[in-house]
């Protein structure tokens, strides 16, 4: 089996194309994330039904970081309502995440090494839902 190497991006140039696609972003990108973050985070202090509201609003949250970014790559412009853009596909994006949970949380029950592994391949399951057309 050939590979062509020359296809394959290095981190140098990885680093620069995503420094050029911040580029005059920074502000926006900062503030998408530390209110998403803010917004994910608040539903773990609420006691006792903390975890289904994180359920409920965590698939959409992560879509919306997956069309904040995807637009950021794309050069398109990037504004704080795009982050609330998988509320817009609701039902793909709750679905999406309870599926994760279920599946990552019985990785775990084999041991956690499992469960971690199984986390990172599903860590691309909204982007994926983003990119693949409706």
């Amino acid at each position: 089996m050939n590979v062509n190497y020359s296809l394959i991006k290095g981190n140098a140039e990885l680093r620069f194309d995503a420094r050029q696609s911040l580029k005059g972003n920074w502000g926006m990108a900062i503030l998408v994330c530390f209110l998403g973050s803010l917004l994910t985070g608040i539903p773990g202090a609420v006691p006792y039904l903390g975890w289904l509201i994180g359920i409920l609003i965590g698939g959409p949250f992560a879509l919306g970081f997956a069309s904040c970014f995807l637009r950021l790559v794309r050069k398109e412009s990037l504004e704080l309502e795009n982050l609330f853009d998988g509320f817009k596909n609701f039902t793909k994006a709750f679905l999406a995440q309870l599926l994760i949970t279920i599946f990552c949380f019985l990785w775990s029950l084999l041991l956690i090494i499992p469960g971690i592994i199984a986390a990172y391949s599903y860590s691309m399951s909204f982007i994926y839902l983003k990119i693949i057309p409706k």
